[in-house]
C-alpha cells in the first residue's frame, strides 16, 4: 500500500531499477501495488501516472529473505489462550509487523529477540486440535512450514495414591485424572518433578523432598499451564522403629 498525494487511476510502481508494476487505485491518495523480484535490501520506490515521469519523492522498500519457523516451545496450550510460545526459526526482523498466526485465527503481535527466536501468545480458540503456527515479518507475507501448536483440554485431577510420603521423596504417586498428554509433568507445590504417563488418565511421579505438610499436586501438557483442580499430599517426617513387644 502507497500513500501520497495526486495518483490517478494510471499510475504504477518502480521499485529501484526493476521494470514499472500496475497498480490498483484506491482513491488520489492510495494506491496498492504489487512488490517485483529483488535481492534483500532496500530499494527506492517511486510513482508514476503515466509510465514515463515519476515523482520527484520516493519511499525505501525494504526485500528481506523469507523468514522460517523449525521450532516451538511448547508445542500445546489450553482452549483459553495466553500461552507464552517461544518460536524458534530464522530470518525474523525487528519491526512492529512481526506477527505469529495460529491456523485461522487472529494473527497476535510477536516480540523479537534475535532474527532467530521470537516469542508470541496463543489466541484463545474454540475447537480443539493442531494448528499450523506461521510468522510473518510484514502482516502479510507468512512463512508455509506448518510447524504444529496443539490447542489441549488442561489437566484434570481426580485422586493420588498414595496420599502420604516421607519428606525424603522418591515415593511414586500414581495420579488419576484426565487429558493427560504424552508432554503430562507433575508440580508439588512449585517443584516440577520426574513423570511417567501411563495414559490420558494416569500419570505417575516421583515426589521430591518436602517439608513436612499438605502439598497441593497440580499436573501440566506445557510445563507453562496448570491445572485448575489439585490433589493433596501429605508429607510426614520419616518412620523409626523403637521396640517390637513381644
Amino acid at each position: 500500500t502507497v500513500l501520497g498525494t495526486n495518483f490517478l487511476a494510471t499510475a504504477v510502481c518502480k521499485f529501484g531499477s526493476s521494470p514499472p508494476v500496475a497498480a490498483t487505485y484506491v482513491s488520489a491518495t492510495m494506491i496498492v501495488c504489487a512488490s517485483t523480484t529483488a535481492a534483500a535490501g532496500t530499494s527506492k520506490l517511486s510513482v508514476s501516472n503515466n509510465n514515463h515521469t515519476f515523482s520527484t519523492t520516493s519511499a525505501q522498500y525494504r526485500y528481506y529473505t523469507p523468514p522460517a519457523v523449525s521450532v516451538l516451545v511448547p508445542t500445546n496450550g489450553p482452549l483459553t489462550g495466553s500461552t507464552v510460545v517461544m518460536v524458534n526459526g530464522s530470518n525474523f526482523i525487528n519491526s512492529n509487523q512481526l506477527m505469529c498466526k495460529f491456523g485461522t485465527l487472529a494473527s497476535t503481535v510477536a516480540t523479537w529477540y534475535s532474527a532467530s527466536v521470537l516469542q508470541c501468545y496463543s489466541p484463545s480458540s474454540a475447537l480443539l486440535g493442531t494448528v499450523a503456527l506461521e510468522v510473518t515479518n510484514n502482516n502479510q507475507d507468512f512463512t508455509s512450514n506448518a510447524v504444529p501448536f496443539l490447542f489441549a483440554s488442561v489437566p484434570t485431577l481426580l485422586s493420588a495414591a498414595p496420599s502420604n510420603a516421607p519428606v525424603t521423596g522418591g515415593t511414586l504417586v500414581t495420579i488419576n485424572g484426565t487429558n493427560f498428554l504424552s508432554t503430562a509433568v507433575c508440580r508439588f507445590a512449585d517443584v516440577v518433578a520426574r513423570s511417567t504417563v501411563i495414559s490420558s488418565s494416569q500419570i505417575q511421579c516421583l515426589t521430591p523432598s518436602m517439608s513436612v505438610g499438605t502439598v497441593a499436586i497440580t499436573s501440566s501438557n506445557n510445563l507453562a499451564d496448570y491445572s485448575n483442580t489439585s490433589v493433596s499430599l501429605e508429607v510426614q517426617d520419616i518412620m523409626s522403629v523403637a521396640a517390637v513387644v513381644p
